[in-house]
């Protein structure tokens, strides 16, 4: 599965089954200077899913990014975000361990440790953006693609005027180490 196929799924998702073509422009500034818009293409939705359903997988993937009863694995990345968020953190796994061993990403060279991955859609309630990034061989999604994600969305949704505004409102670090 590439990350363009996981933005497209997190979109799918976003928006209850509505698929558009995953694409990297939404426009273009012509020779005159004048902005040309490029549609989006509407594609066959995905049926056969109840409201209900739908509805259970957004809110489970809005609760990754808060902490509100409980903390989701991208709360920390999306803390302090100016719109709600859905996403899904990941962790994948590069190598097979042994069937008794355990993992231990120091003891493991490092083009053999797990990839952090991490699909997000924003704003929640009217998606405008959907994301995936892929960290190779950096471990856990919540600490390592999770705050890149936030980056990303921040600038798209947000518009920062100035790279200081941007350092503001930039996610928190992870504290973690890794």
């Amino acid at each position: 599965m590439t990350p363009l196929q996981l933005a497209h799924i997190a979109g799918v998702l976003a928006e209850r089954g509505r698929s558009f073509r995953p694409r990297l422009v939404k426009g273009f500034r012509d020779a005159d200077g004048n902005i040309k818009s490029i549609p989006p293409i509407e594609e066959k939705p995905v049926t056969g899913i109840s409201d209900a359903d739908w509805t259970t997988v957004i809110d489970a993937m809005v609760h990754t990014t808060h902490c509100t009863p409980y903390c989701g694995t991208a709360w920390v990345a999306f803390k302090g975000a100016a719109y709600d968020a859905g996403g899904k953190t990941g962790t994948v796994q590069v190598y097979t361990v042994a069937q008794n061993a355990k993992y231990n990403a120091k003891s493991v060279p490092e083009t053999l440790r797990d990839h952090a991955w991490f699909i997000a859609f924003a704003p929640a309630e009217a998606p405008k953006i959907a994301v995936a990034v892929l960290v190779e061989n950096a471990g856990f999604g919540s600490s390592n693609a999770a705050p890149i994600a936030r980056k990303v969305m921040d600038t798209y949704l947000l518009r920062h005027d100035t790279p200081k505004e941007a350092a503001q409102n930039a996610p928190p670090q992870s504290d973690t180490g890794d």
